[in-house]
């Protein structure tokens, strides 16, 4: 697949902005606003709404974490290529660590990754 840092930016903006909505859903924020461990009541006709929804949301958050990841790596390498930088640089011969909420990490193959 050819890809752009331009394009991977705005597919970043949009899944962002699909996430933030599915996040304020009247039917998830109750959820993700409760405590932890904490059980919430829905009926039969929610849990329908909710179970299609968390599932949006937990694709949505997949491909967000996948954007991120293939705009932060400024290169082409195997099946990730990059129309903007279409060589492979050896600088990143190198493993990287992907967690939500943190920006990525990165460290030269052989290296602990903090």
């Amino acid at each position: 697949m050819e890809r752009w840092g331009s394009s991977l930016e705005e597919a970043i903006k949009i899944a962002t902005t699909i996430q933030q909505e599915l996040n304020l859903s009247t039917v998830l924020k109750p959820i993700l606003e409760q405590p932890q461990g904490e059980l919430h009541n829905v009926n039969e006709a929610q849990l329908t709404q909710f179970e299609v929804l968390w599932d949006q949301r937990q694709r949505n958050l997949v491909s967000l974490l996948l954007l991120k990841a293939a705009a932060f790596r400024e290169e082409s390498r195997g099946g990730h290529f990059r129309r903007d930088a279409p060589a492979a640089l050896p600088y990143w011969c190198r493993h990287s660590l992907q967690r939500i909420g943190e920006k990525l990490s990165t460290a030269a193959v052989g290296e602990a990754i903090n």
